[in-house]
């Protein structure tokens, strides 16, 4: 008796899984995208779209100096600022990446200068590569301390002649 109620339930599961299986995948497919949270300044839908923009100043004075600015964004509870740029031209970037050039994030309101953190096993928080790759994202991180810089914050960067100005913290 037992057993063939073991095989009355085996015969549901068999016939109710591909079903399950089937709403699962379409509740996936008709999912509406995640709402923007105006607080934040975050929109999950907004990173996946293709920007086809016209170059702008800032875009144009990013390619002056081999870099394009990825992101500028608070990281580690405000505590640092993470720079994310795509090298474009390695021997313009060069200045960017040599290590006898200090890198300052400069807060555009008030002048005040941001440094690369030193640790003591790791060394700078910057990536400083004597051949940099073309189309690689590479990354500096300031030290914000005192919470000087908060999201919206305008920005420069400064790196041996190298100087962006007008960059929006995220």
């Amino acid at each position: 008796m037992e057993y063939y109620v073991v095989m009355n339930y085996q015969r549901i599961y068999s016939k109710l899984l591909p079903i399950l299986l089937m709403i699962v995948c379409f509740g996936c497919a008709s999912a509406k995208p995640a709402p923007c949270d105006a607080r934040r300044n975050y929109c999950p839908s907004a990173n996946l779209a293709v920007k086809d923009e016209p170059v702008l100043a800032e875009q144009a004075q990013d390619q002056e100096f081999g870099i394009e600015v990825v992101s500028v964004r608070l990281t580690a509870e405000n505590h640092l600022i993470d720079f994310r740029y795509r090298v474009l031209d390695p021997e313009k970037a060069s200045d960017i990446f040599d290590r006898q050039n200090p890198a300052y994030l400069v807060d555009e309101a008030s002048g005040d200068r941001l440094t690369v953190p030193r640790m003591a096993k790791v060394g700078p928080l910057r990536q400083t590569n004597f051949n940099p790759d073309a189309k690689r994202v590479y990354f500096i991180l300031f030290s914000n301390t005192g919470g000087i810089i908060h999201p919206g914050s305008l920005v420069s960067l400064e790196a041996g002649n190298c100087r962006i100005n007008h960059l929006i913290v995220e």
